[in-house]
């Protein structure tokens, strides 16, 4: 995270600072919960060899 926030504070201008945090969140969460889901699907799966 703290990564994400010097980055999008670097990036957005002083108007439109919660959009770009609202959107820097929603994407990190959209792909933590992606990468979440293909690992239990994974798991699931058994082993592949």
């Amino acid at each position: 995270m703290p990564t994400i926030d010097s980055t999008v504070s670097r990036l957005a201008t002083a108007q439109m600072i919660g959009v770009f945090f609202g959107l820097a969140i929603f994407i990190s969460g959209l792909g933590e919960g992606t990468g979440n889901y293909a690992g239990g699907r994974l798991l699931v799966s058994g082993p592949l060899l």
